[in-house]
């Protein structure tokens, strides 16, 4: 009898989300070994890039080129802007890992939208925590909204605790909410 056997490569789901936060995320862990070394001998490294290149033009280039990038390594604010985006990448890519899930239930969809809307609440960039929002909002109010508070609110380990006193929740606007729910 002739067996068959198919194979298959699992792999992790990735979106472009999660991949540059991995790339962004390894590159600011390997701050250390690149800070150092071309701080201690950044024209041994330089001359050790160009080489021996006998074009005056071109060894002039490389010489610029590998001194705008020990720079770059060297600046203080590369590094403090890279661990800021790492820091704001983060929150997304644990939403859209969530909620690509075949396991996720409205409740966790509801609680990362909120997650991530909080993260930017408090940014320290004004300007990107105001589009970030506005993006924010743009997806909810594409959603079912109704569908997602009801499924945090019948969940026996979350309840009303996740509804603040702004939302108006009380027993008349839940009922609403709930008949319009139904007659879905």
């Amino acid at each position: 009898m002739n067996k068959k056997v198919v194979l298959a490569y699992v792999v992790e789901i990735f979106t472009q989300w999660t991949t540059h936060f991995v790339a962004f995320s390894h590159l600011h862990d390997l701050k250390a070994p690149l800070y150092q070394p071309v701080i201690l001998s950044c024209d041994e490294i330089i001359s050790a890039q160009v080489g021996a290149e006998k074009n005056m033009k071109a060894l002039e280039k490389l010489t610029s080129d590998k001194n705008q990038k020990c720079n770059l390594i060297e600046s203080t604010e590369f590094w403090t802007t890279l661990k800021t985006i790492v820091d704001d990448i983060d929150p997304i890519c644990y939403e859209m890992n969530i909620n690509q899930s075949d396991s996720t239930h409205p409740d966790q969809v509801l609680l990362t939208f909120a997650g991530v809307y909080l993260h930017f609440n408090c940014h320290p960039n004004c300007a990107l925590a105001t589009r970030m929002k506005k993006h924010i909002e743009m997806w909810w109010n594409a959603l079912d909204q109704p569908m997602f508070v009801f499924a945090l609110i019948l969940n026996p380990y979350q309840h009303l605790n996740h509804i603040g006193d702004q939302a108006s929740a009380n027993v008349f606007t839940l009922n609403t909410l709930l008949t319009q729910v139904s007659c879905l």
